[in-house]
């Protein structure tokens, strides 16, 4: 066993999962419980803080070093003060979570970060990333989640937003996102996203299709349609991934990845279907010398294994990460 653990929560809307995870990715003890948002900030705190308590009461002899808590939170965050500054689906603005939970632990240190950041810093200790330096993870599901790790370290910027979801591809005319802005890149790269563009097809009903009598389209049965070969979820999903590749493009023009991850429930059922127009776009959009890096779908078991990432890749007496 390794001589480091780290425990690692997945904040959701629904339900807090966390894992005791040992440095070389084994999970010792995994937990799950209803997060209830309704109960307001505090009561989040406290089953964040129970459940690590019960998995630090778990640790075998001869009893590790738990090192830390790692927490990944949807919304906009501040990791170097472990604040959430934002979070709509939580229904938070400027909860200081990295410190309300380690009051609760005492001893236990507590590190604070997005959680599309976390899957991104724990694909390359534990997932497809591994062995690289360089690398993207997009995360196709209900939006777009983004994590961008070059020369071994996150980058979060100077505030704290590196979210690819909510780069604008069309200002002017594009789809309103939740945001509030126009043309994210969520609106089309998503589930909804992907729903949108077939509904687009079939009105122009040039296309025959399965999906034509279906009154409550759906992401799952456009990917069915399109493993057997319809023409319409073909054409939606190519669509989908012809932005994907454009997104992918212009964050390749920053730090040269040689591997771009594709995560969430949506994104690794389809990246067998995405990779080629995927990449044919994104070399349409880069100059030709440029080495195209390697498409590969998420592998990190569970969220809660990347919270406990960031316990490692952060110094444990301090909520800064290493970032850039």
């Amino acid at each position: 066993m390794s001589s480091s653990l780290a425990i690692g929560v997945d904040l959701g809307a629904t339900k807090i999962a966390s894992a005791l995870v040992t440095r070389d990715g084994k999970v010792l003890t995994s937990r799950q419980c209803e997060t209830r948002v309704d109960q307001g900030p505090a009561a989040v705190f406290d089953r964040i803080a129970a459940e690590a308590n019960a998995l630090r009461a778990t640790t075998p002899p001869p009893h590790e070093k738990i090192l830390g808590v790692g927490i990944g939170s949807p919304g906009i965050i501040d990791s170097a003060r472990g604040i959430v500054q934002g979070a709509v689906n939580l229904q938070w603005k400027n909860v200081p979570l990295a410190d309300e939970v380690a009051s609760r632990l005492h001893d236990l240190p507590v590190v604070v970060e997005n959680d599309a950041n976390v899957n991104a810093v724990g694909e390359g200790y534990f997932g497809s990333a591994v062995g690289s330096r360089d690398y993207i993870l997009l995360t196709v599901g209900s939006g777009l989640g983004s994590g961008i790790v070059a020369g071994g370290k996150l980058i979060t910027g100077a505030h704290s937003f590196t979210d690819l979801g909510h780069y604008s591809l069309d200002p002017d005319h594009g789809l309103m996102c939740r945001c509030g802005h126009r043309g994210c890149a969520e609106t089309v790269c998503s589930g909804p996203g992907l729903v949108n563009a077939a509904r687009d097809i079939l009105a122009q009903k040039s296309l025959r299709s399965v999906l034509s009598d279906t009154p409550d389209l759906a992401s799952a049965q456009i990917l069915q349609a399109a493993r057997a070969q319809d023409s319409v979820a073909c054409a939606a999903i190519s669509r989908l991934a012809k932005w994907l590749g454009h997104i992918a493009a212009a964050a390749a023009a920053v730090i040269d990845p040689d591997v771009i991850v594709i995560g969430g429930g949506l994104g690794v059922a389809i990246v067998d279907l995405i990779q080629d127009d995927m990449s044919r776009e994104f070399l349409r959009r880069v100059p030709r010398c440029f080495v195209p890096p390697t498409i590969r779908p998420a592998t990190l078991p569970s969220p809660a294994m990347g919270a406990a990432t960031i316990v490692w890749s952060r110094g444990v007496h301090t909520h800064a990460l290493q970032t850039t």
